[in-house]
């Protein structure tokens, strides 16, 4: 199931409000830094989706706390 437009938005809203010098390592990608994640969001190409949905599950999890 593909993300909503909704959870696209904030997943990106939510990236730039990381500090600039954020990185993050992905498996079988390697290391991106935020400027690059902001690329493959905007993008919405599979490590974009990746990254999206490692946000969705976090802020869900978050939720349930």
């Amino acid at each position: 199931m593909g993300l909503t437009e909704a959870e696209w938005e904030l997943v990106r809203a939510r990236m730039e409000a990381f500090p600039e010098h954020l990185k993050m390592s992905i498996l079988g990608t390697g290391v991106l830094t935020k400027k690059q994640m902001l690329q493959h969001i905007d993008a919405r190409d599979d490590i974009g989706e990746r990254i999206a949905r490692i946000q969705i599950d976090y802020m869900k999890k978050l939720k349930a706390v």
